[in-house]
C-alpha cells in the first residue's frame, strides 16, 4: 500500500517524526532551516485543506512526471527545486519554530477527517485528484523530514 496523508496511521507516523525535530536540526542538503521548512510545509498543506477544487489542465509532460512520481518513483530527488510561490527561505524567524511545528502537526492531523474534496494543480504535476494529493503529500512530507534526519 502507496503512504497517504489520508491515511490516518500514515499521519501518526508523520506526527512522531515531526515532534523529533528540534529548533536547531540541520538540513542534510539544502537551503532552508527547520523553522523555514516547517512554515513551507504548513502553507502548501493550508492550501490544499481550505481551496476550493480548480482545475487547470495537465500537459502531456505534466501527466508523464506524475505518473511516474506518484507510482514509480519513490519520493522527491534531494535538492528538488522549490517552487517560488512557495520558497520560504529568510521569511520567518527562528523564534516561530515551536508555534509552525505545533501548527503542521494540526495540518497532518486534519487530512485523515478532512471532507471537501481535494482538486488542485500541482506546480510540476498539473491537476491532481484527492487521492493523488494525499500520496504526493505523503511523499512531500517524508522528504522534508529526511531532509532533518528525522
Amino acid at each position: 500500500m502507496r503512504k497517504s496523508l489520508l491515511d490516518k496511521e500514515c499521519g501518526e507516523t508523520l506526527v512522531r517524526r515531526i515532534q523529533k525535530l528540534q529548533p536547531d536540526s540541520a538540513p542534510l542538503w539544502g537551503r532552508m532551516n527547520a523553522t523555514e521548512m516547517l512554515l513551507h510545509m504548513n502553507r502548501v498543506h493550508e492550501q490544499l485543506l481550505n481551496t476550493p477544487p480548480v482545475k487547470k489542465g495537465t500537459s502531456l509532460r505534466q501527466y508523464i512526471g506524475r505518473w511516474l512520481f506518484l507510482y514509480l518513483v519513490p519520493g522527491f530527488p534531494k535538492n528538488a527545486r522549490t517552487p517560488k510561490r512557495n520558497d520560504t527561505k529568510g521569511q520567518i524567524d527562528a523564534s516561530a519554530f515551536e508555534e509552525q511545528k505545533q501548527k503542521f502537526i494540526a495540518l497532518i492531523q486534519r487530512f485523515p477527517h478532512h471532507q471537501q474534496s481535494i482538486e488542485l494543480p500541482h506546480p510540476y504535476f498539473g491537476d491532481l485528484n484527492t487521492k493523488q494529493w494525499g500520496f504526493a503529500g505523503y511523499k512531500h512530507a517524508n522528504h522534508h523530514l529526511r531532509q532533518f534526519g528525522v
